[in-house]
């Protein structure tokens, strides 16, 4: 049976000798050993603060529906000179000569096209299509399908 000394109670060498005999082992490695070649190195508050490098946090908040429509809605006169996209596929070969801003402007394309090619993305205010035949083009406006007239588009 092990005896623990009560709290109030202290040992005196002989004892911790006695323990040491009583376990067989060296008291060597009961005593406790000094920490020989770690030093401790305690920052200074200046140190730290110039040191350490400084990021800022911030935590992204949700858009209220009131704050989304007013950033979607342009105010009216920046719609009247808004930029708009037009792309122009080719249904069929043919001829095509487009011209943007200006009617009798520098033309931007004017040469035959293929349904191969690539498509034709223009940005201006107001366009001008030239071609033989109407139904071979299929037009988009700002990623929307242009079904009828339109006062930006015009076809000749």
């Amino acid at each position: 049976m092990i005896e623990t000394p009560s709290p109030d109670v202290r040992e005196t060498p002989s004892q911790l000798v006695g323990t040491a005999e009583r376990t067989k082992e060296p008291a060597s490695s009961i005593a406790p050993s000094p920490t020989a070649g770690v030093s401790v190195v305690e920052a200074t508050p200046s140190q730290s603060a110039s040191e350490a490098p400084k990021v800022e946090v911030r935590r992204a908040l949700p858009v209220t529906p009131a704050e989304d429509v007013a950033q979607a809605s342009p105010s009216p006169s920046a719609s009247a000179a808004a930029v708009e996209t037009l792309e122009i596929r080719v249904r069929e070969r043919t001829w095509l000569r487009v011209t943007k801003d200006k009617q009798n402007g520098e033309p931007i394309y004017n040469d035959f096209i293929s349904p191969r090619s690539p498509p034709i993305v223009v940005q201006g205010t107001r366009f001008w299509l030239k071609l033989p035949d109407k139904n071979a083009l299929e037009l988009r406006k700002n990623g929307q399908a242009v079904a009828g007239p339109d006062n930006t588009i015009v076809i000749e």
